[in-house]
């Protein structure tokens, strides 16, 4: 009679193992995976790959200035670019785009021995190469902050004067001349939305901060200023 007793005390307790194991499984699962929080990007399609695309945009533009100087009015376009990098934990990305960047100036003194007010409007096109890290941050790693430099080379441009009546237009060439090439720091902030495999699309706010050029003279002035937002996607 013990013994029977023992053995019903034995097959209550099985519904009770079953149970225990299935919540094991089920948290070993479903409820592990909300807590890491683990998304597309930490699936094995988008962590670790290599990826390609491109994307344009719109930028606002100016230059430096020496201290005291009046700062000119900024000059805004539109970019077009690629893209090129490895994801993972910490994303490294090379862009290559063509971009227009200038400044425009209101020259209000000697009104009247300029025949009026003296506007002028400068404009240069250049490729533009930043090399960025980026790291995600939050916990659906959608969120990412980069920076990094970037490398800058003058093709053309073009300088319009506006006084009076009167308008002159000079074209800009910086064939063989120095301080074609320019290079400084950037930095930003992105939002990316993961797809299939590597797809994805982001957005960015990027700032660009000329710190010098290939002239190697010690000048803080007229390098470049740039905030950027870009739109695209990668494979």
């Amino acid at each position: 009679m013990k013994n029977f007793g023992f053995i019903l005390g034995l097959w209550s307790l099985l519904p009770l193992s079953i149970w225990g194991q299935g919540f094991t499984t089920k948290l070993s699962t479903s409820d592990t995976k909300e807590y890491l929080k683990i998304d597309a990007y930490d699936s094995d399609e988008n962590r670790g790959k290599v990826y390609f695309g491109g994307f344009l945009g719109y930028n606002y533009s100016t230059i430096s200035v020496p201290s005291g100087s009046e700062k000119p009015d900024w000059f805004s376009n539109a970019n077009l670019g690629l893209t090129f990098g490895y994801a993972k934990r910490i994303n490294i990305q090379l862009d290559a785009f063509l971009v227009t960047t200038g400044f425009k100036t209101t020259d209000y003194t000697n009104i009247i021995a300029n025949g009026g007010v003296v506007k002028t409007q400068t404009y240069v096109n250049r490729i533009l190469a930043p090399l960025q890290l980026g790291i995600h941050i939050g916990q659906s790693k959608s969120w990412y902050v980069q920076g990094g430099g970037f490398g800058s080379y003058l093709l053309n441009g073009r300088q319009t004067v506006e006084k009076g009546n009167i308008t002159r237009k000079q074209d800009l060439d910086f064939s063989g001349s120095e301080g074609r090439i320019e290079y400084g720091a950037v930095g930003g902030l992105g939002f990316v939305s993961y797809g299939d495999k590597r797809n994805r699309k982001f957005i960015e706010a990027r700032w660009y901060h000329g710190l010098g050029n290939d002239t190697g003279l010690s000048s803080s002035s007229g390098f470049l200023r740039m905030i950027a937002f870009h739109v695209g996607t990668t494979f």
